[in-house]
């Protein structure tokens, strides 16, 4: 069950079925198995092992060791092509190849090893055409033309084609330009001017043609405005004054001013100048009053009228504040204005303080504000207002300006509420009772306590005070009254094997107890001593028989004098088990279900009560 990898004497110790301790060494000799790789990279081809391969790849041969192990040699080959290329290239002038310029056209080879170390050849098979370049001059005046193209300037322009082998040429022109002169001026005279020898009175373009010492036709133009001299006149109507040339004249008259016109021409002008007053404006009318209100304003002085609201009536009615103005403008229509500033008194804003939610039997004062002076419903002339009953309160606030604005409130008179209490007012001893508010939203008890329910534990007049949502309250109470439980013994002696108490039947003497209620209702105990003093009976009452008796299943019940109303059955200990109700001069009660032994039968018939006694086998 042990592995071993290396070679040695290994021993084990046992022991025989006999119980003897033994050993047993084995002595052991490992040889190791040859798992060899190698990687080759080849050009074209690689030989190994007599088989040539042309492919890159991994290629394994198995064989086994002398000491017949299973081994293995893996050769990892990479085959490396060699490059033999060729290629034809066409330039201009010359081409460079591999660092090397050739100029001829012919084929050339070059010999390398690839970056795998496999010979290799590149042959070029190269054209070289020569580019053209040419040069010449020529002289223009203002452009020259050249191949649709137009020159303008003296300079040196090359132009760059193509051979029809594509190699780049180009033919270089030396152009000089002389230029011909056309030139203009302006000039400007009063009334002529004298050019060259010429006089022109009027304003126009004039042309003298000539050659430059270069033989180039030129032009020159004269752009001639003659201005004239003024000697004007001219009337104006003004209204007050009128402004002329800086200076204001306020009477009519002829006024005269020398001076040079803009282009320098001695000139007069003349005015007849005639000047008309303008009208006086007045506004009337009032310029303050309450909003609310309107009033007119009048305008007077002039023969038309246009105000700044846009009316053209003399009279205009205005209920805002503002600046108002009216221009007049009299038959000979010069202008005037006025204005005047109307102020519109706001109404106050009358405002009522005060509580307006009182309960019965209290008041309230309702102040008024935002005025100077006050005028109640009531009659009342000042700004606070006693108030005790329900309705509408309304007050009229006068400004210092005299405007009035009215303000009013409801007050309501809220009804105390129904406060009851509610909870057991006859406690039993030692018991609590809780008491419980109602009708209010708070409440606060004579004993301080802020609750809706209080736990009593003493007899007493509990009082509590309930508060409504407005803070209204009423005032209730409640007598608790404690009481103690009663206890009692009754003697009972009756000849008869049965007798019944408070709806329980005791079939044996005995002290027996009850759990009554008093009239305060509280729970007493009574205590029954009770003595039977006929035993069981078996002897027929009322013609009453039982059979069987003693039974296993059940009994029948016979009486021949009367009618069976109901029989009730009992145990030894007086325990009710079973009521059956009957109308019959028979009747069953089965017993298959109980123990057995003795049980009491408590017949009833239309004539009286009899107990009887039946045994359970």
């Amino acid at each position: 069950g042990q592995t071993y990898y290396q070679s040695g004497d290994f021993v084990q110790h046992f022991q025989t079925v006999h119980g003897c301790d033994s050993t047993v060494t084995l002595h052991l000799i490992i040889h190791n198995a040859v798992a060899q790789q190698f990687s080759i990279t080849a050009c074209d081809s690689y030989t190994w092992n007599g088989q040539n391969l042309y492919q890159s790849g991994d290629y394994v041969q198995h064989f086994t060791t002398i000491n017949g192990c299973d081994s293995t040699v893996t050769l990892h080959l990479t085959i490396q092509n060699t490059v033999t290329h060729q290629f034809a290239e066409t330039a201009c002038d010359s081409y460079t190849w591999n660092g090397q310029t050739y100029h001829q056209s012919g084929t050339y080879v070059k010999n390398f090893q690839t970056v795998h170390g496999c010979d290799s050849t590149v042959t070029l098979h190269l054209t070289i055409h020569n580019a053209v370049t040419n040069q010449f001059s020529e002289t223009a005046c203002d452009s020259y033309t050249w191949d649709e193209q137009t020159y303008y300037q003296s300079g040196d322009y090359v132009q760059h084609f193509t051979t029809i082998h594509g190699c780049d040429s180009a033919v270089t022109l030396h152009l000089t330009i002389h230029n011909a002169i056309t030139q203009q001026f302006n000039e400007t005279a009063c009334d002529s001017y004298i050019w060259n020898g010429q006089t022109y009175h009027q304003s126009g373009t004039y042309v003298q043609n000539f050659q430059t010492i270069h033989g180039c036709d030129s032009t020159v133009t004269l752009h001639l405005t003659i201005h004239d001299a003024v000697t004007h006149q001219f009337s104006e109507t003004a209204c007050d004054s009128y402004t002329w040339n800086g200076q204001t004249y306020t009477q009519s008259g002829d006024y005269v001013q020398h001076y040079q016109t803009v282009h320098g021409c001695d000139s007069t002008v003349t005015l007849h100048l005639t000047i008309i007053p303008s009208p006086t404006v007045t506004i009337t009318g009032n310029t303050g009053f309450c909003e609310g209100s309107s009033s007119q304003l009048t305008a007077t002085g002039g023969n038309t009228y246009q105000w700044s609201t846009g009316s053209t009536q003399p009279v205009i009615t205005v209920s805002q504040s503002g600046t108002y103005v009216v221009t007049a403008t009299n038959t000979e229509g010069c202008s005037a204005t006025a204005s005047v500033v109307v102020t519109v008194n706001s109404l106050p804003q009358i405002v009522i303080l005060g509580n307006t939610t009182i309960c019965a039997g209290n008041t309230t004062v309702l102040t008024a504000s935002g005025a100077s002076s006050y005028v109640w419903s009531t009659g009342a002339q000042t700004a606070s207002l006693n108030v005790d009953a329900f309705g509408m309160y309304s007050v009229t606030g006068t400004s210092m300006d005299g405007c009035s604005g009215t303000a009013s409130v409801v007050v309501l008179v809220n009804q105390p509420p129904v406060i009851t209490i509610t909870g057991e007012t006859e406690v039993c001893r030692p018991d609590t009772t809780i008491l419980v508010a109602q009708g209010g939203v708070s409440y606060i008890w004579s004993n301080g306590d802020t609750s809706a329910m209080m736990l009593v534990d003493a007899p007493g007049v509990y009082q509590v005070m309930g508060f409504d949502a407005a803070g209204c309250y009423n005032t209730t109470s409640v007598t608790v009254h404690y009481w103690d439980a009663d206890a009692s013994e009754v003697t009972i002696s009756v000849p008869d094997s049965c007798y019944e108490w408070n709806n329980e039947w005791y079939c044996q003497s005995g002290d027996y107890v009850q759990t009554l209620q008093n009239i305060h209702g509280c729970d007493s105990v009574v205590t029954l001593h009770l003595t039977l003093r006929v035993g069981i009976d078996d002897h027929d009452v009322n013609n009453i028989t039982l059979y069987p008796n003693p039974t296993r299943q059940s009994v029948q019940i016979r009486n021949s004098g009367s009618s069976i109303r109901s029989v009730t059955l009992y145990d030894a200990s007086g325990r009710m088990l079973n009521v059956v109700k009957v109308n019959d001069y028979t009747a069953v009660i089965d017993l298959s279900g109980y123990a057995a032994g003795t049980y009491f039968l408590r017949i009833m018939t239309e004539n009286g009560v009899v107990t009887k006694r039946v045994v359970k086998q």
